[in-house]
């Protein structure tokens, strides 16, 4: 069996959270030119506008992109990753960042969180990256991630009062 055709039946719960992670072709450093990051963050808010996911928190490194989300049921994680890695690829040809080649490796990395695991402390974790990776000293410092309690511009705002909510939540 196709290694594509393997992935499409190990997704996890289709409505449960789960931590993924793709890397670029051969772990190149491609993400690291902002016209690129932006087509990558662009895909990403994609797949959530689309209704496909949630997406609670990212963070995307020079090499791999990491995001926590929750599958809406409409698309396995398999058919959301493709989704993203096409557009983030598109958009970055038409940024003109990229010419030619492979951008992204096949396949991905998951991790289903479980009813015992804390969602936020595993957004928590995929945030600090750039700082366990020692490119930055604080996380507010690095410029690509999200986490959805976060205020802006690394969260969704909507109200200072339902940020104040989600903070204590994760608290």
């Amino acid at each position: 069996m196709a290694y594509d055709e393997l992935l499409k039946h190990r997704d996890p719960d289709p409505l449960g959270a789960v931590a993924v992670t793709w890397c670029t072709w051969g772990r190149q450093r491609i993400l690291t030119d902002a016209r690129i990051v932006n087509a990558v963050i662009h895909a990403i808010r994609d797949i959530e506008t689309r209704g496909h996911c949630r997406i609670h928190a990212y963070v995307v490194m020079p090499d791999h992109v990491h995001c926590l989300l929750t599958l809406s049921g409409t698309r396995s994680l398999y058919d959301v990753v493709r989704a993203f890695k096409a557009v983030a690829t598109r958009e970055a040809r038409i940024r003109e960042a990229l010419r030619f080649g492979k951008v992204w490796q096949r396949g991905y990395y998951e991790h289903r969180v479980r009813h015992d695991e804390d969602l936020c402390a595993q957004a928590r974790y995929i945030v600090a990256n750039p700082l366990r990776a020692g490119m930055v000293t604080r996380v507010v410092d690095y410029p690509w991630w999200f986490a959805e309690w976060a205020p802006p511009p690394f969260g969704r705002g909507d109200s200072a009062e339902k940020a104040e909510k989600a903070e204590k939540a994760c608290d």
